[in-house]
């Protein structure tokens, strides 16, 4: 089984030649390897893992508080992919797992932390996984029977692979479990969900993925037993024969063992279809918003969590589930099967190398030259949140759904903050069952780059007010049978004190209004932080309600509104459609 793996172990790698397919993650706030620059750029894409994206993208490390979330509470992750999903173009997928454990951190600096005891214990620097995980990457042997083309690797360990060939370190990231998945080693990585073309590999990636199955290794008994191997330089086998017998003189002894880590213990991640995207473009999805995976948060209690998202489409003009280390170094042949054979096919430069050169036609002088860079000719994309805290939720919440309402976007017009977004709700559509809970909470950074905004430079702040009622004469509602407050196309917000929101008291709207305890016009006094708490809407609250951050909507610049929908009935929704959602009245 673990040979097989070897084999069909799917490259997840990226293609579409040089050009960066970035992604992006909006909720939760992206960071891009950002922490608190002021400048547009990034100042260290080193910093903790390897995104592969553009300089500009990511946002500031918030301020004022720490996100957290209820226990199987709902939060929609929004993200921005650059190239095609769900479509003829490529294969793609857009994987998301979760990590959670005490000693995370966001840290206090751009610097890259040190490959060393103090530096993981240093609070200074930021830490996405544990130096034990790094150091096991590093003196475990890579998968030599992958494929990684002409790419000249310059070490046997796991830290070097096609697209990282030179073995460069990001952060305790390893670099081959980043680059494909399932991975056979163990991984602090719980599984969500995979969105995926190939469905029929579906079923192969729940079985394999370590939410159900155990994994083995090939490692030492303590940290300085495997400090001291990584000092050796000394690289172990990733089989069971192979790592008993194994004996090296300056270990002194120190044998290694044969472990087996055991599963992740929860649900296989799902599995299905992504939304469909065109190339070229980080926007919103055909016929919807930006791009949603409605995240059910699992049923723990942990201080510190990160998301993470893995984004891949893999090219067409090889089979990169059959493929291996046998076609490398120039023996994979493009198109073959047009050519009588194999010299035939290199003589007109169809073979996969560098920036080939194809004659397009035998006997006619025309030859072309294509962009092919073989350690991007199959590529991984990511990003990661912030760290965030998942709560258990309190006994009087019972099991009612609860629905996170978040914002997304930083200070700036849409091309200074690019590929970041203008500030916006997360969802800026939301529709409950009466009977619900709603979380309303965001953060912000108080050293956002400079940008057009309202308000002092550099600070990010939100507020929510319902919007009044009529501004002009129009009678058209979407939801007959419900009442309708507030009207989406107007821009003054509602007198607090003669409007109703949700039936929330008024001690709340005020806390909405002045983001707090604020008491500046345009929320200088207030933190980059707020957090409502989780609101029970009966039933008494069904209606249709419009509402608008007075701090940033600005008619004609940029849009900061919102809807949510109160129904008088419950339901639940379920996968199903293009859209993966539809409702089931219960």
């Amino acid at each position: 089984m673990f040979c097989r793996l070897y084999l069909i172990c799917y490259i997840i790698l990226i293609t579409i030649n040089v050009i960066l397919t970035d992604i992006y993650l909006h909720n939760p706030r992206g960071s891009n390897n950002r922490h608190n620059e002021k400048t547009r750029e990034r100042q260290n894409e080193n910093l903790s893992f390897d995104s592969q994206n553009n300089q500009r993208g990511g946002y500031n490390v918030g301020d004022g508080g720490t996100m957290y979330y209820y226990a199987n509470s709902i939060l929609p992750i929004q993200w921005t992919n650059q190239h095609s999903c769900n479509d003829v173009n490529a294969d793609c997928s857009i994987l998301f797992q979760y990590t959670c454990g005490d000693t995370l951190r966001d840290g206090k600096s751009t610097t890259t932390i040190p490959l060393s005891v103090e530096g993981e214990n240093d609070s200074t620097y930021r830490l996405t996984e544990d130096l034990t995980s790094y150091l096991n990457c590093r003196v475990r042997s890579r998968n030599k029977n992958l494929f990684t083309a002409n790419q000249g690797l310059r070490g046997d360990s796991s830290i070097y692979t096609r697209q990282n060939p030179a073995g460069t370190r990001y952060g305790y990231e390893c670099p081959e479990e980043r680059d494909y998945y399932p991975y056979w080693q163990p991984t602090n990585w719980i599984d969500i969900a995979i969105l995926t073309n190939r469905q029929d590999l579906c079923t192969y990636y729940r079985q394999n993925s370590q939410n159900v199955q155990s994994r083995f290794a090939c490692t030492f008994a303590t940290k300085a037993d495997l400090i001291k191997a990584n000092d050796l330089k000394i690289i172990l086998p990733n089989n069971k024969e192979a790592c008993e017998a194994f004996n090296n003189p300056g270990l002194n002894g120190i044998k290694p063992r044969w472990i087996e880590f055991p599963s992740h213990n929860q649900p296989p991640p799902e599995c299905y279809s992504p939304p469909y995207t065109r190339e070229n473009h980080l926007g919103d999805v055909y016929g919807s918003d930006m791009p949603v995976f409605n995240w059910t948060l699992p049923n723990i209690s942990a201080n510190k969590c990160i998301l993470r998202v893995r984004y891949n489409i893999s090219t067409g003009d090889y089979d990169g589930w059959n493929i291996n280390s046998s076609s490398n170094n120039g023996n994979l042949y493009i198109m073959k099967d047009f050519f009588p054979d194999e010299l035939t096919a290199e003589r007109r430069g169809y073979r996969y190398q560098t920036n080939p050169e194809i004659k397009l036609f035998d006997d006619i002088d025309l030859t072309l030259q294509l962009a092919v860079n073989t350690a991007q000719y199959g590529r991984v994309f990511q990003d990661r949140s912030f760290t965030f805290e998942i709560r258990q939720r309190p006994t009087e919440f019972q099991d009612k759904p609860i629905y996170n309402l978040n914002v997304r976007g930083r200070r700036g017009n849409i091309v200074q903050v690019y590929p970041a977004v203008e500030y916006d709700f997360v969802p800026n559509r939301l529709e409950i069952p009466s009977n619900s809970y709603v979380h309303i909470q965001w953060i912000g950074s108080n050293t956002t780059p400079d940008g057009d905004g309202q308000g002092n430079q550099q600070i990010d702040r939100n507020n929510l007010l319902l919007l009044t009622n009529r501004m002009i004469n129009s009678d058209w509602n979407q939801f007959e049978y419900l009442n309708s407050t507030g009207l989406l196309i107007a821009n003054m917000p509602a007198l607090l004190n003669q409007t109703n929101f949700l039936n929330l008291p008024l001690n709340d709207r005020r806390q909405l209004a002045a983001s707090g305890q604020n008491t500046d016009p345009l929320l200088y006094n207030a933190s980059a932080y707020f957090d409502l708490g989780a609101r029970l809407i009966s039933a008494e609250s069904a209606g249709v309600y419009h509402y608008v951050s007075t701090r940033n909507n600005d008619f004609s610049n940029r849009d900061q509104k919102g809807r949510i929908i109160v129904q008088p009935f419950q339901y639940k929704y379920q996968l199903i459609g293009q859209n993966r959602h539809t409702m089931k009245l219960e």
